[in-house]
């Protein structure tokens, strides 16, 4: 009878020990597949591109930009640049790994200078300027969408991810209808020069993104002053978004961002698009020449 007691009592133990023992493996299974399971979510979200976007809305306070009369209502730029912006930032957040600023948010004249340093305070990958155009001299057109890029001058590698940035941001915006007036470079008329020697750009918020060494580009969207275009694309909130939406389509497609990378498809087309250096007040000199671009474009 004793001895059958200790006999049970050691199977006891036994299985006892074989419980605890699986139960130990079990656990480290269970850490294992936790940890693993974090490191692919880790890993996904290292998929995601980060990109941090610097939106500029132009002018602001006494500086109005250029205006509009259409109904009895007087449209000033610096307010539908703002407004345009506030899509856009709306807009670009809804893609994954994407920051966005704005140099400002209220009615305020910010010196271009501020905003470009602004824009590199905030470690951005690109200083978008958001305007609106206006009939002038440099070139004789009236209505239509340019990008204003640097000239090359100095940096030129930089001024090559402008032109090609530029080039997808009208691609996506000629899609509304809005003419594509192409790139656009503009030479300082005052003689002033880079440290070194080339004539500098004519644009502060261009030529303070080469000095800085950040991605600066001037998206004009088409002419105030132009009572149908106006009308087309400017006139309603509901028309203003859709502009920003395609902004943010065509930098969603130079940065490669997505919403979802589970259902987000690439194809490459080729897009020519003009390009103008504007030399002199008048444009009396302007060079023109068409560059072919390789644009990745989402579906």
């Amino acid at each position: 009878m004793k001895k059958l007691k200790i006999f049970i009592l050691a199977a006891f133990v036994f299985v006892c020990l074989i419980y605890l023992k699986e139960r130990k493996v079990s656990h480290n299974t269970e850490k294992r597949t936790a940890a693993k399971a974090t490191d692919v979510t880790a890993s996904n979200e290292d998929k995601f591109k980060k990109v941090t976007i610097e939106i500029d809305p132009g002018h602001g306070g006494e500086d109005t930009g250029a205006q509009i009369t259409a109904d009895k209502t007087v449209t000033y730029e610096k307010n539908l640049n703002l407004k345009l912006s506030s899509y856009l930032k709306a807009e670009l957040e809804k893609y994954k790994g994407v920051t966005v600023y704005m140099t400002r948010e209220t009615d305020k004249n910010i010196p271009l200078k501020k905003r470009v340093k602004k824009a590199k305070r905030d470690q951005a990958d690109a200083l978008i300027s958001i305007h609106h155009n206006a009939k002038g001299s440099i070139v004789d057109v009236k209505d239509g969408a340019y990008v204003l890029v640097a000239s090359g001058n100095k940096k030129e590698h930089l001024s090559q991810k402008e032109e090609q940035l530029g080039a997808n941001i009208l691609n996506r915006i000629s899609e509304l209808g809005l003419k594509n007036r192409g790139l656009l470079r503009r030479l300082s008329e005052t003689w002033s020069v880079y440290d070194n020697g080339r004539l500098s750009d004519y644009y502060a918020i261009v030529k303070g993104g080469i000095n800085e060494n950040l991605l600066a580009v001037i998206i004009e969207h088409g002419y105030m002053d132009n009572l149908d275009e106006f009308n087309s694309y400017f006139s309603s909130d509901e028309k203003i978004q859709k502009v920003a939406e395609k902004d943010t389509q065509g930098i969603a497609d130079y940065f490669h961002l997505t919403k979802d990378p589970q259902r987000t498809v690439r194809s490459t087309i080729q897009k020519k698009i003009k390009i103008t250096t504007v030399r002199d007040p008048e444009g009396k000199n302007n060079m023109s020449q068409t560059k072919t671009f390789q644009l990745s474009v989402s579906q």
